[in-house]
């Protein structure tokens, strides 16, 4: 292999220096290793998707369980303080007994379950890093569960976003009126998730 070339000290030791492929092959190593990094550096923003999912399906259990134990109607909806409903399913949703049926949290209706995804110093929520959007027939930003269990008066699906600058594709969990719960799949295996439809997810 050929030699790069060598230096002298005035103290006439010799130093090697390095060769155009050895710099080559450096930087190459450096990009790989940058490169393996950034898995384990996004590894909140690669699990989130499953972490939202899992909470949410908690939460709709535990909504239904209500439902049925106490023959009343509950509801779940965004909320950002788990006390009211608001728009923003990136902030946080409660469940909670909606004996007027009017969708909307009195001060005298029970609260059942509250997911706070922005307390950071929760051991099971953090701030999210993508966005939850509810998509259901009417536009409603709300699901009614009646006293069997179901969702009669809706189907709807949840869509997680990803963060813009990750790349990573969106998911999505699908919710019947029986509320059953299925999640999307890469059918075609192009590493983008189908709708009901059979089309790419979109945020």
């Amino acid at each position: 292999m050929r030699q790069g070339h060598r230096l002298t000290s005035k103290s006439g030791n010799f130093y090697r220096g390095f060769t155009l492929m050895e710099l080559i092959l450096t930087v190459a190593l450096l990009a790989i290793l940058a490169q393996l990094s950034l898995p384990a550096m996004d590894f909140h923003q690669r699990t989130e998707a499953d972490r939202v999912f899992m909470q949410l399906s908690a939460l709709l259990t535990s909504a239904r369980a209500h439902s049925i134990a106490t023959h009343s109607v509950t509801v779940i909806c965004p909320s950002d303080g788990g006390s009211d409903c608001d728009s923003n399913w990136s902030a946080g949703a409660i469940a909670f007994a909606d004996s007027d049926n009017n969708r909307q949290r009195s001060v005298d209706e029970a609260l059942i379950e509250f997911i706070d995804w922005t307390a950071g110093n929760h051991s099971q929520s953090s701030a999210l890093r993508g966005t939850l959007l509810w998509r259901a027939f009417g536009n409603r930003q709300s699901i009614r569960i009646d006293e069997l269990g179901l969702l009669n008066d809706q189907n709807g699906s949840f869509t997680w976003c990803p963060a813009a600058q990750t790349g990573h594709a969106a998911h999505q969990m699908v919710i019947n009126s029986a509320g059953r719960i299925r999640l999307a799949t890469d059918s075609n295996k192009d590493g983008q998730r189908e709708d009901s439809q059979g089309r790419p997810l979109t945020c």
